[in-house]
Formats: C-alpha cells, sequence, structure tokens
C-alpha cells in the first residue's frame, strides 16, 4: 500500500490532470521538432527538472537554434512556455482550492516556494495570497471540489493509495 492521500493533496492532483488534459494542443500542424518538444513538455510540466536543457536532451536534439525557432513560432521562448503553464495551473489551484501556497508550488514544478513567490509575482503583479484573496472559488468550483473530496473518500475509504 502506499503513502495515504490528503483530500488536499487528491483534489490538487484531479485539477492539475484536468489542466494537463485542456493544454493538450493540436499539435498536427505544427513541425515535428516543436510537436516534440511540445509534448514532452506537457508530459513534465510540473516536474521541477524540467528546464530547456532536459527538453533538448529529452528530444534529443543538438541544434541550439531551436529555442530561436520555437520562440518564432510560438511567441514566446520554452522557458517562458513552461512558466507560463506552471503560472497558469497555480493560478487555479490559488483559485479553486485552500491548499497551502508552499504545497501547490511544489505541485506545479517549484522545489522552492520563495522562487515559485517570485515567478507568482511577475507573472500577476500580486502575490499568491493576494490572488487568492482577490479570486475566491465560485460556487460551482466549491461544489465540483466537495464532490471530487467525496468521491475520492468512497473510493478509498481508508485515505491511502490503491
Amino acid at each position: 500500500m502506499g503513502a495515504p492521500i490528503s483530500r488536499k493533496q487528491a483534489l490538487i492532483e484531479k485539477e492539475l490532470e484536468a489542466f494537463r488534459q485542456r493544454n493538450r494542443q493540436d499539435l498536427a500542424d505544427l513541425p515535428h521538432d516543436l510537436h516534440e518538444i511540445l509534448t514532452v513538455i506537457h508530459q513534465r510540466v510540473f516536474d521541477p527538472e524540467l528546464n530547456v536543457n532536459e527538453v533538448r536532451e529529452q528530444c534529443q536534439l543538438r541544434n541550439h537554434n531551436i529555442s530561436t525557432r520555437f520562440r518564432w513560432v510560438m511567441g514566446i521562448s520554452i522557458k517562458q512556455y513552461i512558466e507560463a503553464l506552471r503560472m497558469e495551473a497555480a493560478a487555479r489551484l490559488l483559485g479553486c482550492s485552500d491548499a497551502e501556497v508552499y504545497f501547490i508550488a511544489m505541485h506545479v514544478g517549484y522545489s522552492h516556494v520563495e522562487t515559485f513567490n517570485r515567478a507568482f509575482r511577475r507573472w500577476f503583479d500580486c502575490s499568491p495570497s493576494q490572488y487568492r484573496r482577490n479570486n475566491p472559488p465560485t460556487e460551482t468550483e466549491r461544489q465540483a471540489n466537495a464532490e471530487a473530496a467525496g468521491i475520492l473518500l468512497e473510493a478509498n475509504p481508508k485515505g491511502g493509495r490503491r
């Protein structure tokens, strides 16, 4: 049996998986190398080890011009794209859960909450806590979280992973 899973962690994992699903773009129109890069990024976006060099290595790309090409096609750098996805997911989690900021930071790919806080402030011009206060969950989000928690508890009454 695996480690116990908390309600907050289960909700965050559910929300992040939904985020991954929503962000899987139809990549068929992109050149093969960019398609491959975006696939790796989307698969590993919440991995703290993911960076431009990791993407290049995993895609077995040696050409350093790929970053320039990525920026030209996508409009932002690979690093900015990864950070944008992480910030979008973090903002969503802050708006729909009561999980602690450090917990959210760890789940969206930051090893240090201070680094997460700086990045968040850069993107949203406020701290994660301020963002949460200014963007409370809607009634629909509250109900969905309550339902998800109930389903998770029913499916796994002892609180552990199956």
